[in-house]
């Protein structure tokens, strides 16, 4: 280190006290070329650098070169040795090549004014404007309103111009080769005067002037080429020689004088072909620098051409071969020590330990570098390692930590090598180490730090617990911290404060050692959170506050008042929550080594600011317990990389807030220059007031600049879109990127803080507009309007016009609806008229038969009571038709297909109409091709189509005229034609006959049934179409309809084709044939017996009383009026078949069949549905409820009549098949049992499982099945016609005989193993129904037949 102080004079001082500290900038941060010959900065801030190769200019962070571009005419005319920047008005800059140009700042353009072949080396613009142009031959002037240049002979001869210069008085000093002249204007002529003619001779061996300035004071300083440095005073005239002096390390660093620049200290600035010279203008001294290879903050090389200082104080030194040196204004002057293996130096870089002797010297601990004593005087250092062939030597090179006892003795802990006692009389070492066979010593090798007590007793933390060592005694003691694991053991950090306690830092938390105790230390925050904390370091501040660094939880203060702490961390400013060291300096301000940087907390502000590598240090990763503070006030850190040295109160501040710029744009990632194709930039993005974009250049990256050049990389930087962000973006990296912006109006705006943190608050301000795509301007919403407009127009036009038709349709369709309604409301009357004239029918056509019967003897009653009967059947058939027009009107019409003969099934019909043919005397005919013709086709519903085409023909047909039924057979169709010679049908109506309700011209008929005919027809894949030639005077009519039929059944679908009946083989007996005259026989003999009993549920009195009086000659009848009384009957009476209607009020009869079909005690009664419901979905509905048979209303007497007696005869055989299983063999049930089969097989299991029980009787029974003693007995001889108890007895008798088979032979054991207590009526019922008594039968063993 080099420290100088230079005075002004006995009563003005003038010094700089520390050494300078160079920062370099070359190619490798972007500078096109090392070898730097002019330097200066713009108005704006910029800083600007002249190089052997290309013009840069320098943002603080990044250069921008400008070469020449033979394609680009505002370019710079020439790449090469560009010696002299000289900045003139309006924002422009003169550039001296071998020509000169004009710069334009706004637009960064070139304008050549002299070519390069002038050999230009200086210029300079006067403060009048005047431009003053030096070259190798001659001096030129440009006069300030005026654009001619203009030669000036100032001697006889040609002389080279080798500095320019004006003085305060605004005269113009040159250096020539020709020695120095003093120009200015009087009386509006040029005034040229020459000085020291005598010095400075026009010869061979003239000396070249090559720098002009003048101090503070006024004085003129003078720098040659070879003759070194001259002072001129201009009112005494003197002139004082300054040149090198070997003999003297303060003379003039070398006599080759390229550069001077007055300082704003007052000091000179001298720079020469080997050096820089610092003089003072009143004592005469110099300090010089020069580079030195070990240092790498000195000066990149020593050949220097140009030194500026810019606007903030920083010297800016440009070399030939080492690019640009900085000396920065505001200084951090830190010192670090290194090991370097070319001189004495520290033996390790990574620094774990530092104290203080008595003599103000240091001793330092390094990791495996062992221990180091520095002599601050000399700045020398001695070391000591481990030898393993010394025993007295250290015991290892890892050192942990120092302490000094009060007799000076040094104390150092190590890693596995215990504690060393170094006594510096002797430079020995004494080691005390773990011994496990000894309690006086250490409690582990591996030491973690030390502190020697103001009683002079030396504590020991190690990986162990604490040990103490009383120096006086020479003893070891040790404290346990209570834990038992490794890391509870473990101690970090030792200190002692102001009291004597010792503090004690662990992995856990905090113990204090006091009173010879050592006790756990609890504090809470703010939340209650306890400090269990990983304890690095330990400070007492001069206020007696105590501060504790931690392992990545930040800096805590601990109130020991309310035993409370408070956490700062990387929130309140802190560059890494790692505290690894604490001091304080004389100023009360906390220095912190951490693993991001040193760091400086200024309690009185509550500031921290950081240090870093960029600010000078070694490095940035502190040591753990690494610090510490001397007597002088100079603050010690160790570090990874070296020890660290300064004086808190010269670490200087950077207060200056900095100007921020707008330093590039870039779209889509790529460079925008001026005027180029974008059509972005009309001038320097920084000189603009706004942007335009297109829609499609939304893509875009603004680059900005702080302009503090002082440890720029530490700048800060803030920006923002206004109408697009609401916060500022802070960031590190100055640009900001926009992608896919909306088009819009906003303000970029930006700011920048320096490296300490300074803002500044002037913001940097550029509007950004983002124009919108053809399709989204003002214009274009224009003609959107206008369109839309006009769509509009049509659209509420047409809406209105479609309004009105669409009220025109909802009338229309009222209209419509209101015919829909009065057709089905038509409908739905003749459908339900025909569903109720069933039940009428129902009583005329029963009565009816039965007088048929009746009155077979009597010719004239039996003729009325026949057609009574066949206008009944008319009648019934018309309700049907009624019925099916309904349901094909509906789509609910379901035809059976089934393969039969289409001749026989229309020839009935034809011959159906035989009678009526005969009695209207009309000739009635039918024809076939074939005599039989098979067709896929529903008989019940294509008979219907026949009958109503035949009785068309002869409703309309005259007495004495013809019909005819023909049938044909044609390419794989059958055509059926029914003509008549009637008066037939309108060619006005033709149309209309197909269509529901037409009556042509007469009222008689219903007028559905052409419609329910081509409904059927079309059902059948087939057609249906008419003919007709309406009846004259003179001529008969004509009709004809035919019907085609397709043949085969590939026109079907397969669930439309009925499969064949198959007659299936029952159990049961088949029942006698009978006849119908039977049926009418045992109608009219009463049978007296009465067997059967049958229940009628009917809610038509009339209904109920026919079916009544048709079955009460045979059979016992009871009524019931609704389905909840026949239920109450049917449990009551229990009878053998119940009848029922299906629609009646409070419960209908298929509920009712339901609850018969499921309750156990009436789940074996047949049941009878009879209804007026003649649908198959009806009739399925009942049986699926358990009906045995479904009946439609009208029926007929004999077929109900049938089904009574086949149901009844069925009953009977199940009767003899259960009987028969009961007597013979047990009743097995499975899953597909009936519910009688069930209730059988339970009944058996209950009197096989109680035969014993003289109790088996009746009552038992229905105790254990749930079911009372009638049900339960009627039940039971209902489905096997036997007696229960003669059933139990039965089974008694059949269980002794079993007994016997056996080969028991004791009558009343047998008895009473079967339930019975009296063996006298046992041996009297075995006999009774075997034949035989048991003693006969033991003694027969068994071979009676029973």
């Amino acid at each position: 280190m080099c420290f100088w102080s230079l005075l002004f004079s006995p009563s003005k001082s003038f010094s700089q006290n520390s050494s300078l500290s160079f920062n370099h900038l070359n190619v490798t941060n972007g500078l096109s070329n090392n070898s730097v010959l002019s330097i200066s900065q713009d108005s704006t801030g910029f800083m600007w650098f002249g190089t052997k190769y290309g013009l840069n200019r320098f943002d603080g962070r990044t250069f921008k070169v400008f070469k020449n571009d033979p394609e680009n005419k505002n370019s710079i005319s020439s790449n090469d040795f560009i010696k002299k920047l000289a900045f003139a008005s309006n924002k422009k800059m003169w550039i001296v090549t071998d020509g000169l140009d004009l710069y334009h700042s706004e637009d960064n353009s070139f304008v050549t004014v002299l070519p390069q072949t002038e050999s230009l080396l200086k210029v300079l613009q006067d403060s009048n404007g005047n431009l003053w142009i030096g070259s190798l031959t001659q001096l030129k002037f440009k006069a300030a309103k005026s654009n001619k240049i203009i030669p000036i002979k100032i001697a006889k001869e040609n002389l080279q111009v080798s500095e320019i210069f004006e003085d305060n008085n605004h005269h113009i000093w040159v250096g020539t080769s020709a020695g120095l002249y003093e120009l200015f204007f009087a009386n509006k002529k040029l005034i040229t005067r020459r000085h020291f003619s005598s010095e400075f001779k026009n010869s061979e061996n003239v000396d070249l002037i090559t720098s002009i300035i003048q101090d503070q004071n006024l004085r003129y300083w003078i720098g040659t080429k070879k003759s070194g440095l001259y002072l001129f005073d201009k009112k005494t005239l003197q002139l004082t020689h300054f040149v090198k002096n070997n003999n003297d390390k303060n003379s003039l660093v070398n006599n080759n004088i390229r550069k001077i620049l007055v300082h704003k200290n007052g000091s000179l600035w001298i720079g020469t072909q080997d050096g820089l010279s610092i003089l003072n203008p009143y004592t005469h001294q110099f300090i010089n620098y020069q580079h030195d290879p070990t240092n790498p903050n000195s000066l990149s090389q020593n050949s220097i051409y140009d030194i500026f200082q810019d606007k903030s104080g920083s010297v800016w030194i440009g070399t030939y071969f080492g690019g640009v040196n900085i000396v920065y204004s505001v200084n951090t002057p830190f010192t670090f020590y290194q090991n370097n293996i070319n001189k004495n130096s520290i033996s390790s870089n990574i620094i774990s330990a530092i104290v203080e002797d008595n003599k103000h010297n240091l001793w330092i601990g390094t990791e495996a570098g062992g221990l180091n004593y520095f002599n601050k005087i000399n700045q020398q250092f001695i070391n000591y390692k481990n030898n393993i062939n010394d025993k007295n030597s250290l015991s290892s090179n890892l050192v942990k930590a120092i302490a000094i006892d009060k007799n000076q003795n040094i104390w150092i802990g190590t890693g596995l090598g215990g504690v060393n006692l170094f006594n510096p009389k002797t430079s020995s070492f004494t080691v005390f180490k773990r011994n496990a066979s000894n309690s006086n010593c250490i409690a582990s090798d591996n030491v973690n730090c030390l502190v020697v007590s103001k009683e002079n007793k030396l504590f020991v933390g190690t990986d162990n617990g604490l040990s103490i060592y009383d120096i006086a005694h020479q003893k070891f003691s040790h404290i346990a911290t209570g834990g038992k694991t490794y890391i509870e053991k473990w101690i970090n950090t030792l200190f002692e404060d102001k009291k004597g306690r010792i503090w004690v830092g662990t992995p856990l938390g905090i113990y204090v050692y006091q009173d010879s105790k050592l006790q756990h230390k609890s504090f809470k925050d703010k939340s209650n959170k306890p400090f269990k904390y990983n304890i690095n370091c330990f400070i007492e501040d001069s206020h007696g506050n105590m501060w504790v660094g931690t392992y990545h939880n930040g800096l805590a203060l601990l109130n020991l008042k309310n035993n409370t702490y408070k956490i700062f961390n990387t929130d309140f400013g802190l560059p890494s929550d790692n505290i690894l060291s604490i001091t304080e300096d004389n100023d009360t301000n906390l220095w912190m080594g951490t693993d991001n940087g040193l760091v400086k907390y200024n309690r009185q502000l509550n500031i921290f600011r950081s240090f870093n590598i960029q600010d000078g240090l070694p490095d940035n990763q502190f040591n753990t317990n690494s610090v510490f503070h001397d007597s002088q006030g100079r603050m010690f850190f160790g570090t990874y990389n070296g020890l660290v040295s300064f004086i808190p109160h010269n670490i200087q501040r950077n207060t200056i807030p900095p100007d921020v710029v707008l330093s590039n744009l870039k779209l889509f990632n790529k460079g925008v220059k001026v005027n180029d194709e974008n059509e972005l930039l009309n001038k320097d993005i920084n000189y603009s007031n706004s942007l335009t974009f297109d829609h499609d250049q939304n893509n875009f990256t603004i680059e900005f600049s702080s302009l503090n050049f002082i440890k720029s990389n530490k700048n800060k930087y803030a920006y923002k879109l206004d109408s697009f962000e609401k916060e500022w973006n802070y960031v590190d990296i100055p640009s900001a990127t926009y992608t896919n912006l909306p088009a819009g109006n906003y303000d970029f705006l930006v700011k920048s803080a320096n490296n300490d943190g300074i803002w500044n608050k002037n913001v940097k301000k550029i509007n950004i507009v983002v124009l919108p795509p053809i399709w989204k301007t003002w214009w274009a919403y224009l003609i959107y309007f206008i369109i839309i407009s006009s769509i509009a127009y049509y659209v509420l036009k047409f809406l209105k016009a479609r309004a009105d038709l669409k009220r025109e349709l909802y009338f229309e369709n009222l209209r419509a609806e209101h015919q829909k309604q009065d057709y089905q409301m038509k409908l739905d009357f003749f459908t339900n008229v025909s569903h109720e004239i069933r039940t009428p029918l129902t009583l005329i056509l029963g009565p009816i038969e039965k007088l048929e019967q009746l009155t077979a003897e009597n010719t004239q009653a039996n003729k009325y009571a026949l057609s009574i009967k066949n206008n009944t059947e008319r009648l019934y058939r018309l309700v049907n038709e009624l019925l099916d027009f309904r349901k094909a009107d509906s789509g609910n019409l379901r035809l059976y297909f089934f393969e039969e003969d289409i001749v026989s099934a229309a020839k009935e019909i034809f011959n159906h109409f035989q009678t009526l043919a005969e009695a209207k005397n009309i000739q009635y005919t039918f024809k076939s091709s074939h005599d039989s013709i098979l067709v896929y086709f529903d008989r019940d519903q294509m008979e219907k189509v026949f009958f109503n085409l035949l009785a068309n023909a002869f409703k309309f047909t005259q007495n004495e005229g013809s019909i005819s039924l023909e049938i044909s057979l044609n390419d794989q169709q059958v055509e059926i034609m029914v003509t008549d010679n009637g008066k037939g049908i309108d060619i006005d109506n033709i149309d209309d006959i197909f269509k529901s309700f037409y009556q042509a011209g007469q009222n008689i008929g219903t007028g559905i049934g052409l419609t329910l005919s081509k409904s059927l027809v079309e059902l059948h894949k087939g057609k249906i179409t008419v003919a007709s030639k309406p009846s004259t005077e003179t001529e008969t009519g004509k009709t004809t309809f035919t019907v085609v039929l397709q043949l085969g059944k590939n026109h079907l679908s397969e669930i439309d084709i009925a499969p064949t009946p198959i007659i299936e083989n029952h159990d049961y007996k088949e029942i006698n044939e009978y006849t119908p005259e039977d049926i009418i026989d045992d109608a009219v003999i009463e049978d007296k017996t009465k067997t059967a009993n049958i229940l009628i549920v009917e809610d038509n009195d009339e209904v109920r009383e026919f079916i009544r009086q048709s079955l009460e000659n045979q059979y016992h009848v009871y009524e019931s009026e609704n389905g909840l009384e026949g239920w109450k009957n049917a449990i009551q009476t229990l009878p053998d078949l119940i009848i029922s209607d299906v629609m009646m009020p409070i419960m209908d009869g298929l509920e009712l069949c339901k609850k018969l079909k499921t309750d156990v005690r009436t789940s074996h009664i047949p049941v009878i549905m009879l209804t007026a419901k003649s649908a198959s979905i009806h009739q399925i509905h009942g049986l699926q409820h358990g009906a045995d048979a479904y009946i439609t209303k009208p029926f007929s007497d004999q077929i109900l009549q049938l089904n009574i007696r086949n149901l009844l005869s069925l009953k009977g055989s199940l009767q003899k098949k259960y009987s028969e299983q009961l007597l013979q063999l047990p009743i097995i049930t499975t899953e597909e049992s009936s519910q009688e089969e069930v209730f059988l097989q339970k009944l058996q299991q209950i009197i096989e499982e109680n035969i014993a029980n003289t109790n088996l009787d009746l009552g038992f029974i229905t105790a254990e099945i749930g079911m009372s003693k009638s049900v339960l007995y009627k039940k039971f001889s209902a489905l096997t016609n036997l007696s229960l108890n003669e059933f139990i007895k039965t089974q008694r008798l059949k269980h002794a005989v079993t007994f016997f088979q056996k080969g028991e032979t004791n009558i009343l054991s047998v008895a009473l193993q079967v339930g019975f207590n009296d063996a006298k009526y046992f041996s009297r019922e075995f006999k009774k129904m075997y034949g035989i008594t048991p003693n006969d039968y033991i003694k027969n063993k068994g071979q009676a037949d029973v």
